[in-house]
C-alpha cells in the first residue's frame, strides 16, 4: 500500500507525490485513509510561505488542517476499529481553553504534515467519531471553521463570558469565507443556547 500526498515544492506550489507505504500503528495510533479534507486560509498561508503564518512550513510539507476519513488499521491500545467513520481534530487541545494548545504541533503546519494525504498516521486522542448525519466530505470542514463559528457565537469572548447564542439576538459576518458562512448555518439553524 503506498502513500501519496501534496506537498509543498516551493512557495505556493504543491505537488502530488508518491511517498513511502505508511507505517503500521503503534499502541495508541491509528491509521486513516482519508476521504475527504478541507482547504482553509490558514492553509494557503501556509503553502505560500507568507509572513502572516507566524511559523514556517519545513521543506516537502503536507498542508492541511482538517481531514475525514475511516480507520484503516488500528493500534492494539487503541479502542478504534477498522471501517470506523472518523475526523481529525487539527489541535493538540480537545477540551478546555483553546490557550492550552501547542500551536508548533498544529496539523499541517511548521514540521507536521497534514492531511492532504491518502493514509496519515495518527495519536487516537486526536481522532472523533464522524457524525453519521455527514458525508466524511461534509465532516471534514467541522474542526477548524465549524468549531471556530460556534465558539464565537456560543461562548463570545476569550474568556468564555460571552452572552452565548440567544434567540432574538443579530448576527454579523464578515465576508463569505468558511467561518462566516458556518456562523450563517449555525445561528439560524439553533434553538436558543444557554450556557450553564
Amino acid at each position: 500500500m503506498s502513500n501519496q500526498a501534496w506537498q509543498i515544492a516551493s512557495p505556493g506550489t504543491l505537488v502530488l507525490n508518491s511517498t513511502s507505504p505508511p507505517p503500521t500503528p503503534g499502541p495508541n495510533e491509528v491509521l486513516i485513509r482519508i476521504h475527504a479534507f478541507a482547504l482553509n486560509y490558514r492553509d494557503i498561508l501556509v503553502a505560500d510561505h507568507s509572513p502572516d503564518y507566524p511559523l514556517l512550513a519545513k521543506p516537502d510539507l503536507v498542508p492541511g488542517s482538517d481531514g475525514a476519513g475511516t480507520v484503516e488499521t488500528a493500534g492494539s491500545a487503541s479502542h478504534w476499529k477498522q471501517g470506523d467513520r472518523v475526523v481529525l481534530f487539527p489541535h493538540t487541545w480537545l477540551s478546555g481553553s483553546p490557550r492550552n494548545y501547542v500551536f508548533e504541533q498544529t496539523l499541517g503546519g511548521a514540521a507536521r504534515d497534514g492531511t492532504f494525504q491518502r493514509y496519515m498516521l495518527i495519536d487516537e486522542s486526536l481522532v472523533v467519531k464522524a457524525p453519521e448525519s455527514m458525508s466524511l466530505a461534509e465532516a471534514s470542514t467541522l474542526f477548524t471553521a465549524g468549531v471556530t463559528a460556534w465558539n464565537a457565537l456560543c461562548y463570545g469572548n476569550e474568556e468564555g463570558n460571552g452572552a452565548g447564542l440567544l434567540e432574538g439576538k443579530t448576527v454579523l459576518t464578515q465576508g463569505t469565507g468558511g467561518v462566516s458562512c458556518y456562523a450563517i448555518q449555525v445561528s439560524s439553524g439553533l434553538r436558543p443556547v444557554i450556557d450553564p
